[in-house]
């Protein structure tokens, strides 16, 4: 569920009398400045108080006012059946419930909080199911929780309560408005959500948000640095007290923060032995409040083996965090060895997911002296899409001791990492998956896959990473049985768990008359279920070629995964020891099948397959790697991505050359040099496997001696000859001119031998280089139409992708240059837009949001997939062109640059691109980014929306004086749908456009550090959908 970036209406409601609590106790650790300390007992009606002394107030008949959404819902309190209880009950007997949404609305005073939100789910009195709590928890304009279970949460990480923590600021004037949704799936009634407790606590300002004047968090992997502004959410997600005991809420006064033990997470625990020092800590550069003492007086000693050596002399912690988040992650350090007092005596190394962030760590340095507690932070960018679930982040300290005859302490003493909100004001991570298990088999509760590490800086950290993955009890049969209904559940995940019996039945008893494969796995057999409407693959493991842990590994990693070049599995069965796993049926076999079961022709053909054939299977192995692996490859590898591009130009090369030959004689007629000759390229990528630039071809031999030859760049053109009517005096008379531009003109033509296929030739005409006298002025045009020429051979000459629009040819005379481009038959968005604002055409939301996601995945593609990344530089509605199914595809490359992984950005003499879509930065320092392009794309989303162009005199006569400015006023309005095109009001589809809007705004952020980069923005759009 895409998690809305609006913000909930807000509701009827009353302001909240409640009493604040101002503690003026100096003790070290104690926040002493706390204007709000809520604590609601939810479903209570009276006043409760904790082992830690603290005050909690039910919400039954008391000030706290809760509101209902709909009117035919019922608010429900509810008490918690007889089931064991957390150690500290309060606030967990009762529960506040509903299948509708409900809101509690605090008046607190303006600033940073900290929200605590209690969850026990167990069955409730009332027919209200554990595994039916499925909401949505959003909180002001942030969205907390999405379709969130807490039954499959406490389950996964074997608890049977959940607190969950964030830290958010309260503007001045709003209240704080809490909102629990259930989530709608399918036609079901009986979804609900419910809160145990609510804790609200206000926090001082700068505690983890960026202090002014305080240097930003360092960003892992980049020269860059974070600076978390207030705007920012966060989501405590790990806070260990490493080498000691778990820290209760009642030791961290004020906050009430809970510690608990690194042990888990450690990977060298069993080298290592527990460090208590009574040293008193000292204050002196952080405040007493930022962790207690505790946390600064323990560590781990890690003492040498018999055979340890140094590259084994170091501190990893594995931490799984959910992909597609930044997150902040602080580590807290404190020099403990009395005679350490000198900077240099003792340094070390830390390494975030293999990533150096520190080289030479020193405490002494950092602290001014032993014994005072400091500490770093980090921020670390967790690249994935969101619904893949959680990756582990590592953190590995290397203290420099490279004798390690002595036992080597920790110089971290304490971890906290915490989840950033995304531009969406999202902090919503996915469920675990949910996995029925109702059987006898063995089954392990962890699943353990081990990567290796590569040595990095001078070969000391080798990381050992735990992927821990725990099978979801279901336990509706329980809560069935409570409620007197016995009945079986089923599976509410991707995968459905199918009865021995059934299985039994579809195959004959597992005749061998089904089967259709043989491996050491075991057999597959053919078979249909679902009253024979699906056809499937059945696949019996042999128990002695593969056991329980292979087999639920296979259900873990496949359930979560679904994509086109995939082979989706459906379900397993586990009965009476029996393993089975449940595939989708594949009528052609494997790919073996066809390579191996085959005849040779006498004509050359290979099999049955024709290369066009090959290619496209190619292409989708491919594409299905691309989608299993992440970013991490050996140096000069490229990515699937950059494989995926190749061959579907290899895949174009073959369907043109087919044309050639004729269709009737596709792949038979064709010599094995032919054949050779259409794959070169193809061929020479993937044997050189790093940096490939397309190769430049040229049309023959005669042309290269000339060196005024044509160089063609697509396989549409098959002959030099075909270019040949441009050698003409009059070869353009003919022809239509559509276009004019600074550096020249473009003609729509019939590209000759391709059966009437247009192509648009851009014409740039030149003065000589020898010419006898060359003015200032002509200097500085002849020099600016050749680097637009050189631009664009060196980008879109060398790349392809579906929404960039393509090079075909470069023909170099000795007074013009023209250049090749396939014909876009709708012509550019601009013009399109000034059609549709004079009302001669129509252009609906939904072609404005496919256009919007093509310009967004071609700026990804250029951004983030090829080396060196190219920055546009004049992204705006004119260079987007349109072809005949309306697919986006971004032209004119004569300003775009390439840049190098190692520069975080280019320098320039003066500024290019178009007024009205450059970003300021750019404008003012000469310096630009790929975020440079991220604003124009900014005003191209808002140029969709509101249906007028940044020039529109409209905005030259409003307050704000451009589109920018008057699109962020109108978003924070009441009524923000007056930024919509009236064409477009009316349609249903109003709150998708705020939302593309919202998209926007983010875009065109004056910070350019706070601009999403392409990849998310293109995530964002693909996710709203209609």
């Amino acid at each position: 569920m895409f998690p809305y970036l609006l913000s909930i209406a807000l509701p009827l409601y009353f302001f909240l009398h409640q009493s604040t609590l101002t503690l003026a106790i100096n003790s070290p650790g104690l926040y002493s400045q706390q204007l709000d300390h809520i604590a609601v007992n939810c479903g209570s009606s009276s006043d409760s108080t904790t082992e830690d002394t603290r005050k909690w107030t039910g919400d039954i008949g008391s000030n706290y006012i809760t509101s209902l959404h709909g009117s035919k819902g019922k608010l429900i309190s509810s008490k918690a059946t007889d089931q064991p209880l957390p150690y500290d009950p309060i606030p967990y007997r009762t529960a506040r419930l509903s299948r509708w949404p409900f809101t509690y609305t605090f008046c607190v005073t303006p600033g940073q909080k900290l929200i605590r939100l209690h969850f026990y789910p167990v069955l409730y009195l009332g027919g209200f199911k554990r595994s039916k709590a499925f909401f949505t928890v959003k909180a002001s304009r942030y969205t907390l929780l999405s379709n969130f279970s807490a039954a499959l949460t406490v389950d996964a990480l074997g608890l049977t309560s959940l607190v969950k923590e964030y830290y958010l600021d309260v503007d001045e004037d709003q209240p704080l408005i809490i909102t629990f949704s259930p989530s709608r799936i399918g036609n079901s009634d009986e979804v609900y959500a419910f809160v145990n407790g609510i804790e609200i606590i206000s926090m001082p300002a700068a505690l983890y948000h960026t202090r002014e004047g305080n240097p930003a968090a360092q960003i892992v992997g980049k020269s860059d640095r974070f600076t978390l502004d207030k705007i920012i959410a966060l989501e405590k997600v790990h806070r260990l007290n490493v080498g000691g005991s778990s820290i209760s809420p009642i030791e961290d006064r004020g906050m009430f923060r809970d510690w608990n033990e690194d042990s888990n997470y450690l990977l060298e625990k069993s080298r290592v032995k527990p460090v208590t020092t009574t040293i008193r800590i000292k204050y002196t550069s952080i405040p007493p409040y930022t962790a207690p003492q505790k946390v600064y007086q323990t560590s781990w000693s890690l003492v040498p083996g018999k055979h340890a050596n140094k590259t084994e002399s170091n501190f990893t912690w594995r931490l799984p965090v959910d992909l597609g988040f930044r997150y902040l992650l602080r580590l807290h350090f404190c020099e403990l060895e009395y005679e350490i007092k000198e900077s240099g005596r003792m340094e070390f190394s830390i390494f975030v997911n293999e990533q150096v962030v520190e080289a030479k760590g020193d405490l002494i340095h950092w602290s001014g002296g032993n014994g005072v507690a400091v500490f770093k932070d980090y921020v670390v960018i967790m690249d994935g899409e969101r619904m893949e679930g959680k990756r582990d982040l590592l953190i590995a300290l290397l203290p420099h001791n490279h004798e390690w005859t002595e036992p080597i302490d920790a110089t971290i003493k304490g971890l906290e990492v915490f989840k950033l909100s995304n531009p969406d004001k999202n902090l919503a991570g996915v469920n675990p998956v949910s996995l029925e298990s109702a059987s006898t088999s063995p089954k392990p509760k962890k699943l353990v896959f081990a990567s290796g590490g590569n040595a990095i800086a001078t070969g000391v950290v080798i990381v050992l990473t735990v992927l821990n993955v725990i099978v979801y009890q279901l336990r509706s049969l329980g809560e069935n049985s409570a409620e007197g209904n016995l009945s079986s559940s089923t599976s509410e995940g991707l995968c459905r768990r199918f009865s021995l019996a059934k299985l039994m039945s579809v195959t004959n008893n597992f005749d061998d008359e089904f089967v259709i494969g043989r491996g050491g796995f075991g057999k597959v057999y053919k078979a249909l279920i679902d009253d024979d409407a699906t056809l499937v693959a059945l696949k019996r493991c042999n128990l002695k070629s593969q056991g329980a842990k292979e087999f639920w590994t296979e259900i873990e990693m496949l359930s979560k995964l679904r994509h086109t070049h995939l082979v989706s599995l459906l379900g397993y069965c586990d009965e009476r020891n029996e393993m089975i796993l449940v595939y989708e049926f594949m009528e052609h076999g494997t790919l073996a099948d066809h390579l191996y079961n085959t005849k040779t022709k006498g004509n050359g053909m290979v099999g049955y397959m024709s290369w066009e054939q090959r290619l496209n299977i190619c292409v989708g192995a491919a594409r299905g790697l691309d989608y299993l692996h992440t970013d991490s490859r050996p140096k000069g590898r490229p990515t699937m991505a950059d494989v995926v591009a190749r061959l579907e130009y290899a895949l174009a090369s073959e369907r043109a050359v087919n044309e050639q030959f004729g269709e009737n004689t596709k792949g038979r007629n064709r010599s094995k040099g032919n054949v050779s000759k259409v794959f070169q390229r193809a061929i020479e990528f993937l044997a050189k496997g790093a940096d490939i630039k397309w190769i430049k071809r040229k049309a023959n031999s005669q042309s290269e001696g000339k060196g005024n030859g044509p160089a063609i760049f697509s396989p549409l053109i098959k002959k030099a000859e075909n270019l040949d009517f441009l050698e003409k005096e009059d070869g353009l008379a003919s022809l239509k001119l559509i276009g004019r531009g600074g550096c020249g003109e473009v003609y729509k033509a019939e590209l000759p031998g391709s059966n009437g296929r247009m192509i648009a030739i851009k014409k740039i005409i030149q003065l000589p280089k020898d010419a006898a006298e060359l003015t200032e002025e002509d200097s500085k045009l002849l020099n600016k139409k050749m680097r637009q020429i050189r631009s664009e051979i060196q980008t879109v000459g060398q790349i392809r992708h579906r929404n960039l629009l393509s090079l075909l040819a470069h023909v170099p005379h000795p007074d013009c240059h023209y250049l090749m481009y396939e014909f876009m038959k709708n012509g550019s968005l601009q013009d399109i837009l000034n059609q549709v604002s004079q009302g001669t055409r129509e252009l609906d939301w939904l072609a404005r949001h496919k256009i919007a996601q093509g310009v967004a995945a071609g700026l990804e593609y250029l951004h983030m997939y090829i080396k060196p990344r190219i920055i546009h530089r004049d992204l705006k509605p004119a260079n987007v062109l349109l072809d005949d199914d309306m697919e986006a595809r971004i032209a004119d490359f004569g300003f775009a640059t390439a840049v190098l992984d190692q520069d975080t950005h280019m320098t320039t003499s003066n500024v290019v691109g178009t007024l009205g879509y450059i970003a300021p930065e750019y404008h003012l320092t000469m310096k630009f980014t790929d975020k440079c392009d991220m604003y124009s794309f900014g005003l191209l989303l808002g140029t969709l929306v509101i249906g007028r162009l940044p020039s529109d005199n409209f905005f030259q006569d409003t307050h704000e004086m451009s589109l920018v400015k008057w699109m962020r006023n109108v978003m924070t309005s009441e009524d923000p749908n007056r930024a919509i095109d009236p064409k477009l009001m009316g349609n249903g589809h109003e709150e998708k456009m705020l939302l593309v809007l919202k998209i926007a705004c983010y875009c065109t952020h004056d910070d350019p550090k706070q601009r999403p980069n392409s990849k998310d923005v293109r995530c964002m759009l693909a996710q709203i959908t209609h």
